[in-house]
């Protein structure tokens, strides 16, 4: 069993190795010319927006990490400089641990059954009459 510490400091080694697969470097010093602790603002590319909260951790991953020790498959690309070790998808997920919210889900849902949709009619139009008939065929550039 591990203690409460010695988990921060897994997590805090895997936040870490994470940001540098990525080449990422994480500060946590400001300027004091871009801070403003009375309104508790920080200026952000010109712009004044609010701070994170004083006990705000950054380095806790979003995510839990997978619970197992994972090696890179055959098919990972290793000519490549600087590309991640493979993470799998954690599909044990809660959905209260997803930050989208129902009208984000609901708008995402009616693009894609929408795409779905025309899909499947183009299938259907291509597969019946528009198989016999031509009048949807048109030619596109370079094609003449």
């Amino acid at each position: 069993m591990t203690t409460i510490p010695e988990a921060v400091h897994h997590l805090e080694a895997e936040a870490i190795n994470v940001l540098e697969d990525y080449k990422i470097r994480h500060s946590s010093h400001r300027p004091e010319k871009y801070e403003n602790t009375a309104n508790n603002t920080v200026i952000v590319a010109g712009v004044e927006r609010e701070a994170q909260p004083v006990e705000f951790n950054s380095t806790l991953a979003p995510h839990p990490l997978v619970p197992y020790p994972v090696t890179n498959p055959t098919y990972w690309p290793q000519s490549f400089r600087q590309v991640p070790d493979y993470r799998p998808i954690n599909t044990r997920l809660d959905w209260d641990e997803r930050r989208q919210n129902t009208l984000f889900t609901v708008v995402g849902t009616i693009m894609i059954c929408g795409c779905w949709m025309e899909a499947v009619a183009s299938t259907v139009w291509r597969n019946t009459i528009g198989g016999y008939i031509n009048i949807t065929a048109w030619r596109i550039g370079g094609e003449w």
